[in-house]
């Protein structure tokens, strides 16, 4: 999958587990979002094959 998913599940500043947004730049911050809604501020996210650690 070479295209990125631009929605706050795969954001860098959401915190799944709560499902808050936790980027101080977002309107969205400290809210509760759903992992399928998107903001402006949406920031792509490394995520690490647990293969190679």
């Amino acid at each position: 999958m070479d295209e990125k998913e631009y929605v706050c599940g795969t954001c860098k500043w959401y915190e799944g587990f709560a499902g808050v947004c936790c980027n101080g730049e977002s309107e969205h911050r400290a809210d509760f979002r759903e992992p399928q809604d998107s903001c402006e501020k949406w920031e792509y996210q490394e995520v690490l094959d647990e293969r190679n650690i």
